[in-house]
């Protein structure tokens, strides 16, 4: 038989993708809807819906209004039928959340926990873990595994921490949680998390550069709808281009770096430069009513984030999607100003060029770090 020619099994698993696809992307429909769409009998329609409703991954959920004849039952896909679970790593917090078939949080937590590559922290930490995954009203069987989001670099296959000077974890092992954890597991750096979050509700993204403006600076490259990891998955590591040569300190042991210029710790340095000692609320509260010293800290700050941005396009010719904890206080008129900025270094007119900031928030690494798994289940069936 030719390696081309599909069973019958093969076809049957083919019309099924395409119907939950279908119930999927619509959100609610009905069966007629779907026939008139894929081009099928109603027949196949209806069998394909007994099997996915016997999977438990749709259901029906009313009546249309009557257009004449017949009311068309209601059909839509159980966005909690399957859960995936994201946990990010931080030195000193780790935050964990259960994401939905559509990627939308359902529940969070936080753990205060100092991170220190000891056996006792990973028992604490996969203990919390298990506690949350218990006490969430969704069965283990629905729960698809946990991505375990990581300051730092993972292998290709995400069973190793290949570089992770931040939480001082560098070939730290996935079975250091896996061992504790009955679900399947896989360590994530969590730049490329946050930038496939943003790549998954943002679907008019082909390609981009994300710069994730959190505590310590990170970023990935999207490319045809795709985070491009490189030949040892170091793709995107933007914090660590020299920006000033012999300039300010960086934890990766060089000088200059954008990590030191960029990161939301930069802004912070900033801020305590000038003699002020207060959190991200109040100095943007006070930015914006009018202070005149805080405006001075923040174009300072933006014109370094601009020449990192001015820098990484000259190489990366694409748009820039700006997320973690500074975008969140960033509005449309910083924006505006950015670009100004990077249009001031960058070399070429900037014709058809954007910074858009991210939809996910700060928890955009937790978020793409369940995705992970509900991708790949979306993907099977």
């Amino acid at each position: 038989m030719n390696a081309t020619t599909l069973t019958s099994t093969d076809l049957k698993k083919i019309n099924r993708s395409k119907v939950f696809e279908n119930i999927y992307n619509n959100k609610i429909t009905s069966r007629q809807t779907i026939a008139t769409d894929l081009n099928l009998s109603l027949p196949t329609v209806n069998q394909n819906l007994k099997e996915l409703e016997e999977m438990g991954l749709i259901e029906k959920n009313g009546l249309y209004q009557s257009t004449g004849g017949r009311k068309a039952q209601m059909i839509s896909c159980v966005h909690t039928a399957r859960i995936g679970i994201g946990v990010e790593i931080l030195k000193s917090i780790s935050y964990i959340s259960a994401i939905d078939l559509y990627g939308h949080s359902l529940e969070e937590s936080s753990l205060m926990l100092q991170f220190d590559n000891s056996e006792e922290c990973f028992r604490k930490l996969s203990d919390w873990i298990n506690q949350f995954i218990r006490e969430i009203p969704y069965p283990e069987e629905h729960i698809l595994g946990v991505g375990i989001g990581i300051q730092g670099l993972t292998s290709q296959d995400g069973k190793k921490a290949t570089y992770a000077e931040i939480l001082g974890a560098t070939d730290m092992s996935l079975d250091s949680f896996s061992r504790y954890i009955s679900l399947p597991c896989i360590l994530i750096h969590d730049s490329e998390a946050a930038a496939f979050a943003e790549l998954w509700h943002q679907k008019d993204i082909t390609d981009g550069v994300y710069v994730s403006l959190n505590r310590n600076l990170g970023g990935a490259v999207i490319l045809n709808k795709h985070i491009y990891h490189g030949q040892e998955a170091r793709s995107g590591v933007f914090e660590h281009m020299c920006m000033v040569p012999d300039g300010k300190p960086c934890y990766c042991g060089k000088k200059g770096c954008i990590e030191a210029y960029c990161s939301a710790n930069s802004l912070k340095e900033l801020i305590k430069e000038s003699g002020i000692e207060e959190d991200f609320n109040s100095f943007f509260n006070y930015l914006r009513h009018g202070d005149k010293i805080r405006r001075d800290i923040w174009t300072a700050y933006l014109k370094n984030l601009a020449l990192a941005i001015s820098n990484i396009h000259t190489v990366l010719d694409n748009d820039v999607i700006l997320g973690g904890l500074v975008q969140t206080y960033i509005r449309e008129e910083d924006i505006t100003d950015l670009y100004h900025f990077v249009r001031e270094y960058y070399p070429f007119p900037l014709h058809n060029f954007s910074i858009k900031p991210g939809i996910c928030g700060e928890r955009s690494a937790t978020i793409g770090c369940a995705l992970y798994y509900i991708d790949e289940f979306l993907k099977g069936i």
